[in-house]
């Protein structure tokens, strides 16, 4: 046997690596990972995926199925295998809707999947329904459903079906066009020019009421996600992240203030608000940035930790707490609420484990080539090197 299971309260032989779980048997807040090894991660290559190699959103329906939108198509997951679904398009966006649907935004497209008579899924396009003079557009980049209705963003309009009618929503000036779209706590919520907007339906965009200050010249908002109680926290391109009030009057402070300059290097492209109320910050080029609910930074997945790419296009937390990485070059599943999580070679431990036992409040590994001592540095936990215990 090459390794153990490591428990904090109990330890057992496993076969390869040394684990580390808590002794609680439930869910372990994401916050715990000052203390956890390598979280497990499932990477899929973009060439092993049918409709890759780039996946764009991810959703979960009321059955639990998780839909891929991807280059080439829809892919559906059902905890064992992934199905291609007709017909073939790049599809940028997903939203599942209380209806039952899952509302699908695509390049220059859109519509929705729906099991037929026989439970197969079925796409039904919705642009018989969207006047010529709307037609115009290239891709649907938000899919948002949003009291009762479904609205789809793109960057020349966007359109709201709210099950019998399409109501085209026009920009009336550059400032006022939204480049990501979202709904939070009740409210429609663009990104814009002018900042964060409420965008509201049959009004003027010019009138949407704007809740956070412009960017920066040359900055921009790449996501919008929920802060809890009232608040949203929004990330720049620049790398800087505010929480906002989202009830007036409206104010917002900086979040994750230390992190700013470091982001900045490797621009955020996707953000995601976790259950336990952790923010996971997805990079162009760089990975996956987990913070504490107070904005500190518990862990920066790469690809050595077996992300497999780095370039990170969406995140999505399904209802388990498996936190979804869309990747320009595949996709990858962070089970960043284990129990369990492994310490191997990066972690201190290159050989086979032949003990554990706790001394004076420390851990120690006894392993073929020295002992090993347990020891938190910075975001990460390991076993060093014990001197003259070799």
């Amino acid at each position: 046997m090459r390794c153990l299971i490591l428990f904090l309260t109990a330890l057992v032989c496993a076969s390869t690596g040394v684990y580390a779980q808590d002794g609680g048997g439930g869910r372990s807040p994401i916050f715990d990972l000052q203390q956890a090894g390598q979280l497990p991660i499932a990477f899929i290559p973009g060439g092993a995926l049918e409709l890759g190699p780039s996946v764009w959103d991810l959703a979960q329906d009321a059955d639990g199925l998780i839909y891929a939108g991807a280059t080439n198509g829809i892919m559906v997951y059902d905890g064992v295998r992934w199905t291609a679904m007709a017909p073939r398009m790049l599809v940028r966006s997903l939203a599942a809707a209380p209806d039952g649907r899952m509302y699908v935004g695509a390049s220059g497209y859109f519509g929705y999947l729906e099991p037929d008579q026989r439970g197969a899924l079925v796409f039904h396009s919705l642009m018989e329904h969207v006047p010529d003079s709307a037609r115009s557009f290239n891709d649907v980049w938000s899919t948002v459903a949003h009291e009762g209705a479904i609205v789809f963003q793109t960057l020349s309009h966007m359109m709201r079906w709210d099950g019998e009618a399409m109501t085209i929503i026009p920009f009336e000036r550059p400032e006022d066009r939204v480049f990501t779209l979202t709904s939070i706590q009740g409210q429609l919520l663009g990104a814009t020019r002018r900042g964060v907007v409420e965008v509201v339906p049959g009004a003027p965009s010019s009138a949407w009421p704007s809740l956070t200050d412009a960017p920066e010249p040359g900055d921009g908002l790449v996501e919008i996600i929920d802060g809890g109680a009232g608040h949203i926290i929004t990330v720049s391109l620049g790398g800087g992240m505010q929480r906002c009030t989202l009830a007036p009057p409206v104010s917002c402070t900086p979040w994750a203030a230390e992190l700013s300059e470091a982001f900045s290097a490797v621009k955020p492209f996707a953000a995601q608000a976790l259950h336990s109320g952790a923010v996971a910050v997805g990079f162009d080029g760089h990975g996956i940035a987990l913070l504490h609910p107070d904005g500190t930074l518990l862990r920066w997945l790469k690809n050595a930790d077996g992300l497999g790419s780095g370039e990170v296009m969406h995140l999505f937390e399904d209802r388990d707490g498996i936190l979804w990485a869309g990747l320009f070059n595949g996709l990858a599943q962070v089970h960043v609420h284990t129990p369990l999580t492994v310490f191997d070679a990066p972690e201190g431990i290159e050989s086979l484990v032949v003990d554990v036992a706790e001394h004076e409040g420390m851990l120690y590994a006894s392993t073929q080539v020295g002992l090993r001592r347990f020891t938190q540095q910075g975001e990460r936990a390991r076993f060093e090197e014990v001197p003259g215990a070799n």
